[in-house]
């Protein structure tokens, strides 16, 4: 059944931004940018262990992220999803999902009608 259906299954979830908050972000010229490729990511100090800890209590571990540097033209789909790819095998995640204009990520991890921004990267 649909979210509102009696016979829902309920999880608890954390949903987590990507960029300064599970990976440091890399400083240019003072400013904060997303790492722009797998060699530039780096784990931020507690994020392993606090998400064990999450995973302990039972929450699926879903991270969301909008990636604009795409549509920008300034990095490609192929550089996010490595970049995804490399943290999910690092991070006991459940999902990555994202999107590379500032459209909404629906809650059955789509995208809005026509709109094929959002993505999954495989975890």
């Amino acid at each position: 059944m649909g979210i509102h259906g009696g016979d829902a299954v309920k999880n608890k979830a954390v949903f987590l931004d990507r960029d300064g908050v599970l990976n440091q972000a890399v400083v240019r010229n003072g400013k904060p940018y997303p790492p722009a490729n797998e060699a530039e990511l780096v784990l931020a100090p507690d994020a392993k262990a606090a998400l064990r800890e999450l995973k302990a209590q039972g929450f699926l571990l879903l991270v969301v992220t909008n990636q604009p540097d795409v549509a920008k033209g300034i990095t490609t789909r192929a550089a996010v999803e490595e970049i995804n790819r490399k943290l999910a095998s690092e991070l006991p995640l459940d999902d990555v999902l994202f999107v590379t204009t500032r459209t909404r990520i629906t809650a059955t991890a789509g995208s809005e009608a026509g709109d094929d921004s959002a993505r999954r990267a495989e975890v």
